[in-house]
């Protein structure tokens, strides 16, 4: 699973193009992995650093470090206190760029590059996790059709794993982002999401997780 989860994160065109661009977002990829990663391992210090440096990349840090301290805190109860003491203090920090938001997202009114967040467009977004906007006009329905049962069937087979973090951090954001988008303005924007991706390519390398290529070749064997 983890093999073809990175080698899907090395060829898709969302990864390949925003790797290429000098703005944020793959930083922002990383930062959320980073910030997971030292709350796993309990490195407070630099977890706190990872969700500091997550905040002040993009705005959707915000959602992203949610997210994290919701999976640290429920599979490490214990830390509690220190999952709760960092990821306050990195938006202690933050919050003077609050008033920045508030007026920027005032000033865009719902324009420019953000979209509505109807269930179609959050379809979409997911969609372009994998795609970005390259896909060919010719290949557009076939694609949706593709990356959507592969995780259905993802999901189904992560669920009966019992691996609900990974389905928290794969679609949580997903689900902050159209909340936010119902009860204020809409700030669904894709790019953004990109914290989403390394989980949802688990995802759909997940069925490969009851794939036997042991007995498969004990059989071919015989």
């Amino acid at each position: 699973v983890q093999i073809i989860a990175a080698a899907l994160m090395a060829v898709l065109p969302m990864q390949v193009w925003y790797a290429q661009e000098g703005r944020m977002y793959a930083m922002l990829e990383f930062l959320a992995l980073a910030a997971l990663w030292t709350g796993l391992t309990r490195k407070w210090f630099y977890f706190f650093l990872a969700a500091l440096a997550m905040l002040y990349t993009q705005n959707y840090g915000a959602f992203y470090l949610a997210v994290i301290c919701i999976v640290l805190v429920v599979m490490d109860f214990k830390s509690f206190t220190e999952i709760a003491t960092a990821a306050l203090t990195a938006g202690l920090l933050y919050s003077p760029w609050v008033f920045v938001i508030v007026s920027q997202m005032s000033e865009i009114g719902g324009r420019y590059w953000i979209v509505d967040a109807s269930a179609g467009a959050v379809l979409k977004t997911i969609y372009q996790q994998f795609w970005s906007s390259s896909m060919l006009r010719p290949g557009i329905v076939g694609s949706y059709v593709v990356t959507f049962v592969v995780l259905i069937l993802g999901t189904i087979a992560a669920t009966r794993a019992g691996r609900w973090q990974v389905l928290a951090l794969a679609y949580l954001p997903f689900a902050i982002a159209w909340i936010v988008s119902m009860l204020w303005q809409p700030v669904l924007l894709f790019r953004a999401l990109i914290g989403t991706a390394p989980f949802l390519y688990l995802i759909a390398a997940w069925p490969w997780s009851r794939y036997d290529a042991v007995r498969l070749l004990d059989r071919r064997t015989i």
